[in-house]
């Protein structure tokens, strides 16, 4: 009988442990390495004039050093030129044409910063979009409103 408890025991043990490793493995198979961007333009957006967009990918630190400089002085930062690669995607915005943008994501992405320069905005928060998906995940695609003079993100 106490040899039964024990293997009972050391089967529960085993589990408890080997169900953390797989916990793991199956939120790693779950994660989402690419997400789509869709930037879905008005008729008039930015009065006719290009409107710059940029799409940025990065850990917190370089998350906290865009969201310091903001989207206003973002498009002159010297920063800005310095990422490369997958950290940023530098788009012109014009027409009502939807552009999709795969973003690919690190295993060290944890924010999609999107940025963009309206001629008459000057508020922070109809010219930026922070993803910031935390303990859910990244969805697989966002769908962002490129209004005449503000950005929004739809849902």
């Amino acid at each position: 009988m106490k040899l039964r408890c024990f293997g009972a025991l050391l089967l529960i043990f085993v589990m408890v442990l080997g169900g953390c490793s797989i916990k793991q493995k199956v939120k790693k198979m779950l994660r989402v390495t690419t997400v789509v961007v869709s930037l879905e333009p008005v008729e008039n957006v930015n009065d006719g004039v290009l409107l710059p967009v940029d799409i940025i990918a990065g850990d917190e630190q370089l998350a906290s050093m865009v969201l310091g400089i903001g989207p206003d002085a973002w498009f002159v930062d010297p920063l800005r030129d310095r990422l490369s690669g997958e950290q940023i995607h530098k788009l012109a915005v014009s027409g009502e044409k939807v552009r999709e943008i795969s973003v690919n994501l690190s295993e060290n992405t944890q924010r999609i910063i999107i940025y963009v320069d309206y001629d008459r905005n000057n508020e922070r928060m109809g010219q930026q979009v922070v993803i910031n998906p935390e303990s859910i995940g990244f969805s697989k695609t966002y769908n962002i409103r490129l209004g005449e003079t503000k950005m929004e993100m739809l849902q």
